[in-house]
């Protein structure tokens, strides 16, 4: 915030040396007040010494041109500077990602305790006895859609399309990202939380994210130029306000709500035509407008993502059948 400005007005608060004045001049008023009570003549002589007093300081005060000091406010066109901390310095997690987990686990042939039956790295329960298999695969995973597998079939509720049954292409999963403070020193670290991203049929994209699930139709390429004109600000701003302002901006004519912004790491990919590589960094922004959503995928210079503009629906759990 800039500093208040201290400036000379003729109309201002009065300053110490007027207060003091006045504070002696009304002690002098009551004392002669008083006189008057027991004698008159010595109330008359007071009043006649109180006005050569205020008529002597204010004299004196017109002679020494000063003019007491009051305060400006900020003006009400101020407005307030968003910038925040560089994080995008900061160092980041290099632990191993869930497919180098699975890599030095695949010569393992783990069997369900229960039943003895094979299973596999991810299964979280077993398909023939549906028990847990704690600890047996002992790997992190998202906790939604970790267990939907390539070629599995799904039947989606599109908002403006009806029913739609589709087919999983490809899959992959985010490592949500955070720093304990926002700062260039303060490594980014993996929340424990993972979340998953389908693509299907028709080139859509199944998105999960903490409890919001995304059905997206449409994607086009963006560059570092774009984003910064059309995304920076309104990010930033999000950002500074540690994503508690409601944030609103304009983009293809369409005003947007922020939702949600952060970073993630690509933890496993599966499939074809799977945007970023494992390990690849990234940083998403999460924008709606009644049911419809807009999606930034903005990767790392240097990583193997390309940064990608999504729209698409916001859908419910309930309109996803597995």
């Amino acid at each position: 915030m800039p500093k208040r400005i201290r400036k000379k007005s003729i109309s201002g608060t009065l300053s110490s040396d007027s207060f003091a004045d006045i504070s002696a001049g009304f002690i002098i008023l009551i004392i002669g007040w008083l006189l008057a009570l027991v004698n008159k003549g010595g109330g008359i002589t007071v009043g006649i010494l109180l006005g050569v007093y205020f008529f002597i300081a204010a004299f004196r005060q017109l002679l020494s041109g000063e003019q007491p000091e009051v305060k400006q406010t900020e003006p009400a066109s101020y407005k307030q500077n968003y910038n925040i901390n560089p994080t995008t310095s900061a160092p980041i997690t290099t632990g191993p990602t869930i497919a180098s987990k699975l890599s030095s686990l695949q010569s393992k042939d783990l069997k369900c305790p229960n039943c003895g039956s094979s299973i596999k790295l991810m299964d979280r329960k077993c398909k023939y006895c549906n028990s847990s298999l704690f600890p047996e695969t002992d790997l992190p995973g998202p906790k939604i859609f970790g267990e939907v597998e390539l070629d599995q079939s799904l039947r989606i509720l599109h908002p403006e399309k009806g029913r739609l049954d589709l087919q999983v292409k490809n899959r992959i999963y985010y490592g949500e990202l955070w720093q304990i403070k926002q700062k260039a020193n303060v490594p980014w670290t993996l929340t424990g939380n993972y979340y998953a991203g389908l693509g299907v049929d028709n080139g859509m994209f199944l998105l999960n994210w903490q409890n919001r699930f995304y059905l997206l139709d449409s994607n086009t390429p963006l560059s570092d130029n774009q984003i910064t004109r059309e995304f920076a600000e309104p990010a930033r701003e999000f950002a500074a306000s540690n994503q508690t302002r409601d944030v609103y901006f304009i983009f293809n004519n369409t005003r947007w709500h922020l939702d949600d912004l952060g970073r993630f790491r690509v933890e496993l990919v599966e499939g074809l035509d799977v945007n970023g590589e494992v390990g690849t960094i990234g940083r998403f922004i999460h924008a709606s407008h009644q049911n419809r959503i807009l999606v930034v995928e903005d990767y790392q210079s240097g990583g193997a993502g390309q940064d990608t503009l999504w729209t698409g629906y916001q859908i419910q759990k309930s309109n996803i059948e597995l």
